[in-house]
Formats: structure tokens, sequence, C-alpha cells
């Protein structure tokens, strides 16, 4: 049997799947939708059905009226909390916002080291909305020291890189201070 003879007896068998595969690649492009939290006119908006809940930060955040406590590293990273020298103790809120190049996987990772360079924490920038994107996304972390220290010491907030090339890495350095915790105060 040749193929011209085959496509003659069989073509409505490859009609029916080629409508069945058009029909299937139609479904999945109007019924799917990215499930994210994305922020519209300063509020949370779902799309989809994000398995994450709602972000805590502020969503649309205007970055003329909030001053920044840290300047941003060639416009990319802005923190807002802690402030620059700022007495931190055991547990530390951090917040800001970078650009979505910072991010990989929906994070960056951030460490606390004290004057010595000695590593005293570490953990990660949780974006607190979709991260696959140019412009600001919002971001938090909580870190906790085991040993609240004295003296001074550096929050640094490291652009996630996972090539590992050098023209990739960025990082911001913010000075802060060590005190002892309020609890820990009135003991």
């Amino acid at each position: 049997m040749n193929i011209k003879n085959h496509l003659q007896k069989n073509w409505p068998y490859y009609f029916v799947g080629l409508i069945a595969c058009l029909s299937a690649a139609l479904s999945l492009l109007k019924f799917y939708t990215p499930s994210i939290w994305v922020c519209q006119d300063s509020q949370w908006v779902k799309q989809g059905n994000p398995k994450t809940p709602k972000p805590t930060a502020d969503c649309g955040v205007n970055l003329q009226n909030q001053r920044p406590a840290a300047p941003a590293q060639d416009g990319e990273l802005i923190i807002y909390e802690p402030v620059p020298n700022s007495i931190v103790s055991s547990t530390i809120h951090i917040r800001g916002q970078a650009k979505g190049k910072w991010y990989f996987e929906g994070s960056f990772p951030i460490s606390i080291v004290n004057e010595a360079g000695q590593t005293l924490a570490q953990g990660q920038a949780k974006a607190q909305a979709d991260w696959m994107q140019e412009g600001w996304v919002p971001f938090v972390s909580d870190l906790s020291l085991a040993k609240p220290e004295t003296g001074r010491g550096f929050i640094i907030l490291k652009k996630d890189n996972p090539s590992g090339l050098p023209a990739n890495d960025a990082e911001i350095r913010l000075p802060i201070r060590f005190g002892a915790d309020e609890k820990q105060k009135s003991l």
C-alpha cells in the first residue's frame, strides 16, 4: 500500500486526531490561569487559585512617598525595615522591595554577620508578589539570632545568582547594632 492510498483511506482518522489536539491545546490556553497574587489598585487580588496566603507586604507602595531606609544599589533594592544603624535583638524583621531579577524561585539570600564577618544568621527574603517581572517586588524576612550579640554588624542582602557568574553578583550591606531583647532586659 502506498502512502497516497493510505492517506486517502484514513484521512477521517487523521482529521479527528488533529481536531482533538487543537481542542486540547485551546482548552489549556483558555482555562489555564497562573495561580498568583497580583497587586491591582493598591489591593492584593487573587489570580487563579494561589496556594500561598495573601501577602502581608504593602501593595502598590508609592516609591516617591516612602523614604527608603537604605539607598538602593543601582535602583534595584530598597530596604524599609530596619533602618541603618538600628539596634536589633534576637528577632529581626526585614522588609523592602527588590527588582524581580534579584529573585530566583521567589527568594534571595539574607545573612547577618558581626564586625569580624562571622555569620550569625542566614535565611531567605521571600517575595510577597509575582517575582517573575522586571518591576518592584515586595519582600519580607524574619531572622533569629540564637545569641544576640553586642557591638555592630551587617544585614547582607544578596542577589540570588544560580548561574554563579561573578557578573551577576550583587549585594547590599545594611549596618546594624546589636542590643539585648526587651524580654531579656526585664529578666
